[in-house]
């Protein structure tokens, strides 16, 4: 380990894929490889979290545009892809509706 005390060698905390994969590989082949798996696992479950988070900010958009134009949260709903309650839901939190739509899975099955 560096003198820092750090896990990795800039002294950040942040673990690059490229030093677990070194670090790992200089145990054995197969520890990189399963290194390098596991990064590229995490990096593709990094980026479907970014593209919900794209999904549900544009539902949170559209319930917050149509709402301006006083449609029921039943007509609302149809147009977002989500249920009347979750409209409601989004509409009584305000600017915490993007949250909630996050946080939970909004879509209707």
């Amino acid at each position: 380990m560096p003198p820092n005390n750090s896990p990795v060698p800039d002294g950040s905390t942040d673990l690059q894929p490229e030093y677990v994969a070194e670090t790992i590989g200089n145990v054995s082949l197969k520890g990189k490889e399963l290194a390098m798996t596991t990064a590229e696992r995490l990096i593709n479950e990094g980026m479907m979290m970014g593209r919900n988070e794209g999904v549900y900010s544009e539902k949170y958009q559209t319930i917050m545009r149509l709402s301006k134009l006083n449609l029921k949260p039943e007509d609302i709903a149809e147009g977002a892809g989500l249920t009347p309650e979750k409209v409601k839901e989004v509409l009584a939190a305000g600017d915490k509706g993007l949250d909630l739509l996050i946080g939970d899975n909004a879509t209707k099955q």
